[in-house]
C-alpha cells in the first residue's frame, strides 16, 4: 500500500503535453487563468453591461492600466493580475482614436508608458494628437522625443475608418480564445518525439500509460520502491538468490 501512495513525478510534468513528457493533463491554475485572461479581454472591449459595470465601478475616468490593484474585491484583483498578460499579447488598431496613447498597447514594441517617463498629458488620447488633416507632430516630438517619431507616424498613417479593434496576436484571425491563452502562459519542457509513439492513436490507454511509467522510471516494481526509501519484507520467488523484482 505505500507504494500506491508513492508520487512518482511531479505534478507539473504531468500537466503537459504528451509530446512534452507530459500525460496531456491541464494543470488547473494555468486553465484559471486562461479564463481570466478571458473576463479581462472582454474588459478592455468593453462592449457588455457586465464590463461597463466594472468600469464604472472600478475605474471611473482614469485608464485601467492605473487602478490601484490593493483595492477591490477578490474577483477584480484577479482581473488586474493578469491584465499584464493580456496587454503582451495584444495590440489595438487604431481606426477611431478613441485609445489611450500612454497606456494601450498600439505600437508592436508595447505601450509607450512603459518605455517613457509619462510627465505631461497622462490620460491623452490619440484623437487628441490630431491637428487638422494631420497629426500634432510637435507634440509627439515633445512627449517622446524624435526617435519615436518615425514609428508612431508610420503607424498612425495606416488609421482607417471605423472602431478601434483589440487584436490577439497569437491567433493569426486576431480573435482570443482561453486555448490560446493557456498556451501562451503555460510551463513548458523539452520536446520528447517518441512519445507520440507511446500515445499512438492505435494502442490502448492503459497500454500507453504503461509504458509511460516504464519510460520514466514510475513502474512501482519492488526494485523501484525500495530505492524509493521504502522497506519491504518479500522477495521474488523465481529469482535463485531472490532479488528484487525490477
Amino acid at each position: 500500500m505505500a507504494s500506491l501512495r508513492k508520487k512518482w513525478r511531479a505534478w507539473d510534468e504531468l500537466c503537459r503535453p504528451v509530446l512534452e513528457g507530459g500525460i496531456g493533463l491541464r494543470n488547473l491554475l494555468e486553465a484559471q487563468r486562461s479564463l481570466h485572461m478571458k473576463f479581462v479581454w472582454n474588459l478592455f472591449q468593453g462592449k457588455s453591461v457586465w464590463s461597463k459595470f466594472l468600469v464604472a465601478k472600478y475605474v471611473g475616468n482614469n485608464h485601467i492600466s492605473c487602478v490601484d490593484s490593493s483595492k477591490g474585491s477578490k474577483s477584480w484583483k484577479m482581473l488586474l493580475d493578469n491584465m499584464a498578460a493580456v496587454k503582451k499579447f495584444s495590440k489595438w488598431r487604431v481606426k477611431e482614436c478613441n485609445i489611450s496613447f500612454w497606456q494601450d498597447r498600439w505600437l508592436n514594441d508595447g505601450p509607450l508608458s512603459e518605455q517613457h517617463e509619462v510627465w505631461d498629458f497622462s490620460n491623452l488620447s490619440i484623437a487628441e494628437c490630431k491637428l487638422g488633416n494631420g497629426w500634432n507632430v510637435e507634440l509627439f516630438d515633445r512627449l517622446v522625443g524624435m526617435e519615436k517619431l518615425e514609428q508612431i507616424l508610420e503607424e498612425l498613417g495606416r488609421v482607417k475608418q471605423g472602431k478601434d479593434t483589440l487584436i490577439w496576436l497569437p491567433n493569426a484571425h486576431g480573435n482570443f480564445s482561453p486555448h490560446s491563452a493557456w498556451e501562451c502562459i503555460r510551463s513548458r519542457g523539452p520536446k520528447v518525439p517518441s512519445h507520440k509513439w507511446l500515445w499512438h492513436p492505435a494502442l490502448p490507454k492503459k497500454m500507453s500509460l504503461i509504458m509511460w511509467k516504464t519510460h520514466n522510471n514510475c513502474l512501482p516494481v519492488d526494485d523501484r520502491v525500495r530505492r524509493a526509501g521504502i522497506s519491504l519484507v518479500s522477495k521474488c520467488d523465481c529469482c535463485d538468490n531472490g532479488g528484487y523484482e525490477d
